[in-house]
C-alpha cells in the first residue's frame, strides 16, 4: 500500500506525476516505483498513454479524490486524439488504456500518421520560472507536448526542447522536469526565420490544439463528412451539383498558412496519392490526425467548438439553425423581436453560398442575407431587401401625403434613400390609381398643347420652354410623359466625302494604268488588289468600292480567274 503520491498540478502529464512520485519516494530503480503504481515490475512507462490505469487509480484512490475518466483527460493527451474519433473507436481505446496493456497509438492513429511526435519534452522557460517560484519545482504539461503546439499561448514566446527523449528514449528511466534536465535546451524554429503572419498561424494552432485538449466532444464518423462539405459549399468551394473544386482548395490553402508552416507541422498537402487534404474533404474512410484538422478548420474560418457545435437536420446541416429571427421593420409593432420562423433557403448566384429569405408574417417586411450562421449572430448583415411590406407602404404615403413632408426628409424619417421613397411613393400612389379611369388633367392639356405649337422642336428643347411644367407631369405619370415626347432628332448627314468625284477620279487612274502598262497587264492577272497596289488605292478599293459603281462595274470586267491567266500565258507563249 502506497504511504504518499503528490499532488497532480494543472495540466500535469502522468509520466510527470509518476516521475515526481520516483524522485519523493526515494526508490533506486524505476521498476520499483512501477511495481508500487501498477502492481507490476516494468521498465518502461510510455510518455502520453500509460495502460493498465486500472490498478493505478485503485491505488491513488485515497490521495487523489477524481474519478479515473476525469485524471485520464486532463493528464494525458486523451481528448486530443480521440475527439475526431467516432464513439466506437473512442470507447476501444479507453478500454485499452484502463484495463489492457497493449499499443494504443495504433488505435489512435499516431504509427499510422505522417505527423510525429516531437522526439524531445517541450517546455516554456517563463512557466517553468513561475513553477519554481510558486510550487519550489516545475513538471511538464501535457498542452507543450502536442505536436500541434510550438508556442506557450500564456506567455506568447515560442518553446524550447530539453535533451530528454520523449519519444524512444531509455526505457528504465523516468526523468521528471527539473533545471538540470533543460540545460543546453534550444528553441524550436530557431534556425528558421519566421515573420509575424507565420508567428500568428503558431498561435492559433496552439490555441485551438489546448480547446481540443481541454473539451470533449462525441460525433460520428458521418459527422465530419457532412460538416466539410458544408463548411466547403459556404466558401464556395464545392459545384452546385457538389463537385469540390480539389486544386482551387489546394492552391488557396498552401497560399494561406504558406510553404514553411505546413512543411515545419508535416501537413504539406502533396498533389500526390498522399494529398491529406483531398482525403480529408472526402469519405472519412480513415482517420486523420487532429493537427490536419486544425489546419482545414482555420483556413475555412470556423473555431473547433463552432464546428462541433454545428447542427444536422437529418444527412444535411441547417444553415440557419438558430431561428426565430428578427423584424427588422421599424415601423412594425414586433420590431427587433424573434417572430420569424420560416425561412426560405436558396443559393446566393454570385457567391454560391446559401441565400436565406426572412419575411415577417405580421408587417410583410422581407430581406435576404448570406448564411450559414455557424454561431448565433447578434447583428444581421442584410444583403437585400427584397419587399418593405404592406405596414411600411403606408407610413410612407402617409409622410409625404398627410404630412407633406418632402422626398428627403420622408427618406430621413424612414431611414432609406430617397430614390427608395420616391420608387415606392410612385408604385403605391399607381395601385391605388390603377382602376381609376386615366383622365387628361389641366398640366397635361398644356403639355399637348405646347407640342402641338412647337412640331419641330427636340425633347430637351421642349422641356426648357417649360421646366415647372415637365417637373410635374414628370413626378406624376413618368410613363405617359415618355409616349408623348416628340422624336426630333436632328439627322446628321455626313458631307465630307464626295464618293461619285471621287469614283470617277478613281477610274481614270485605273485607266490610264492600264492604257500605259499594257505589257505589265499581260504578264500578271488582274485583281482588285493588283490594281489598288500598282495606283495605290488598295484600302479604298477593298473596304469603299460598294461606294463607287463605276469602279466596282470596271474591275468585274477585268477581273481574271487562274484558269483565264493560264489561258493568257499560253496565248503569249505561242
Amino acid at each position: 500500500m502506497l504511504s504518499m503520491f503528490p499532488k497532480p498540478y494543472n495540466d500535469e502529464l502522468l509520466y510527470s506525476i509518476v516521475s515526481r512520485y520516483h524522485r519523493q519516494s526515494g526508490n533506486i530503480e524505476t521498476r520499483y516505483t512501477l511495481s508500487d503504481l501498477f502492481g507490476e515490475e516494468r521498465k518502461f512507462l510510455s510518455s502520453d498513454f500509460p495502460t493498465k490505469l486500472n490498478v493505478l487509480f485503485e491505488r491513488l484512490r485515497h490521495f487523489i479524490a477524481i474519478e479515473p475518466l476525469v485524471f485520464l483527460k486532463e493528464h494525458t493527451p486523451y481528448l486530443y486524439y480521440t475527439n475526431f474519433l467516432s464513439p466506437e473507436i473512442t470507447e476501444k481505446i479507453q478500454n485499452n488504456i484502463m484495463s489492457i496493456r497493449t499499443n494504443v497509438h495504433s488505435s489512435t492513429g499516431q504509427m499510422a500518421s505522417t505527423v510525429k511526435d516531437s522526439p524531445f519534452f517541450k517546455f516554456c522557460d517563463l512557466c517553468a520560472q513561475e513553477d519554481f517560484n510558486q510550487f519550489g519545482e516545475t513538471y511538464w504539461r501535457v498542452s507543450h507536448q502536442l505536436p500541434s503546439v510550438m508556442i506557450c499561448t500564456k506567455h506568447g514566446n515560442l518553446l524550447k526542447e530539453s535533451y530528454i527523449r520523449y519519444r524512444g528514449g531509455e526505457k528504465c528511466q523516468l526523468h521528471f522536469a527539473s533545471t538540470e534536465n533543460q540545460i543546453n535546451a534550444k528553441e524550436i524554429f530557431q534556425d528558421i526565420l519566421l515573420t509575424q503572419e507565420d508567428l500568428n498561424h503558431i498561435n492559433d494552432i496552439a490555441l485551438q490544439s489546448e480547446l481540443l485538449l481541454k473539451e470533449s466532444f462525441s460525433r460520428g464518423k458521418d459527422f465530419f463528412r457532412s460538416a466539410y462539405f458544408y463548411l466547403l459549399k459556404v466558401n464556395g468551394y464545392t459545384s452546385f451539383k457538389g463537385t469540390i473544386y480539389q486544386t482551387e482548395l489546394r492552391e488557396h490553402f498552401i497560399r494561406y498558412f504558406g510553404d514553411k508552416i505546413l512543411r515545419l507541422f508535416q501537413s504539406y498537402p502533396l498533389n500526390l496519392d498522399s494529398n491529406w487534404l483531398e482525403s480529408i474533404t472526402r469519405k472519412h474512410r480513415k482517420s486523420f490526425h487532429p493537427l490536419r484538422h486544425i489546419l482545414l478548420l482555420l483556413f475555412l474560418r470556423t473555431p473547433v467548438q463552432d464546428f462541433f457545435n454545428l447542427e444536422i437536420n437529418g444527412p444535411r446541416l441547417s444553415v440557419f439553425p438558430f431561428g426565430p429571427y428578427k423584424c427588422l421593420n421599424k415601423f412594425c409593432p414586433q420590431f427587433n423581436e424573434n417572430v420569424i420562423e420560416t425561412i426560405i433557403v436558396k443559393t446566393c448566384k454570385d457567391t454560391k453560398r446559401p441565400l436565406g429569405e426572412f419575411r415577417c408574417s405580421t408587417c410583410g417586411f422581407t430581406y435576404t442575407r448570406l448564411g450559414p450562421d455557424l454561431i448565433s449572430p447578434l447583428e444581421y448583415s442584410i444583403r437585400r431587401i427584397k419587399d418593405y411590406g404592406w405596414l411600411w407602404r403606408e407610413n410612407l404615403v402617409e409622410f409625404v401625403d398627410k404630412k407633406e413632408l418632402s422626398y428627403r426628409a420622408t427618406a430621413r424619417e424612414m431611414g432609406v434613400d430617397v430614390n427608395t421613397v420616391i420608387k415606392y411613393y410612385r408604385l403605391e400612389k399607381n395601385s391605388k390609381d390603377a382602376h381609376v379611369t386615366d383622365e387628361v388633367d389641366e398640366d397635361k392639356l398644356k403639355w399637348m398643347e405646347l407640342i402641338r405649337n412647337n412640331p419641330q422642336i427636340t425633347k430637351k428643347a421642349l422641356r426648357e420652354l417649360e421646366p415647372a411644367l415637365f417637373s410635374r407631369i414628370y413626378r406624376k405619370d413618368k410613363e405617359w410623359l415618355k409616349r408623348t415626347l416628340p422624336n426630333n432628332r436632328k439627322k446628321v448627314i455626313n458631307n465630307r466625302v464626295n464618293w461619285n468625284e471621287r469614283d470617277k477620279e478613281t477610274l481614270r487612274l485605273i485607266k490610264e494604268y492600264i492604257l500605259n502598262n499594257r505589257s505589265e497587264v499581260r504578264q500578271n492577272r488582274i485583281t482588285i488588289s493588283f490594281i489598288g497596289a500598282k495606283i495605290n488605292k488598295t484600302s479604298l478599293l477593298q473596304k469603299k468600292l460598294n461606294k463607287m459603281p463605276l469602279c466596282e462595274c470596271f474591275l468585274k470586267c477585268l477581273y481574271e480567274d487562274f484558269f483565264e491567266l493560264k489561258i493568257k500565258k499560253g496565248k503569249l507563249a505561242s
